[in-house]
């Protein structure tokens, strides 16, 4: 029998996410286009899926162009939905064991 939360998150092994602010790929940090993070969130939080998430960004469509401000928005915001995806998945040291939890940088 599968898990309650595993329509298919028990296949999933790592998650690809982007931002879009036109109809083609242009990768911008998550909420500064029109994806709908917060639909994305309640869908992962009911999988088995632990991790990881790796999101791209590229300068040319972000409204910020420091590359370097560009990568530690995107850090910033990538650990804040990572939070909210994980955030019942055992205590902070147990996420952190697991690779769940916002690291230092």
């Amino acid at each position: 029998a599968r898990h309650p939360r595993a329509p298919a998150g028990d296949r999933l092994v790592a998650v690809h996410l982007s931002d879009r602010v036109r109809a083609f790929v242009d990768h911008v940090p998550p909420g500064d286009g029109w994806i709908d993070w917060e639909t994305l969130v309640a869908a992962m939080r009911k999988t088995l899926f632990a991790g990881p998430l790796l999101f791209e960004v590229m300068v040319l469509h972000a409204t910020e162009k420091d590359p370097a401000r560009l990568l530690r928005l995107t850090y910033e915001r990538g650990c804040a939905l990572s939070d909210q995806i994980f955030a019942d998945r055992g205590t902070a040291a147990e996420r952190e064991t697991l690779g769940l939890s916002r690291r230092s940088s």
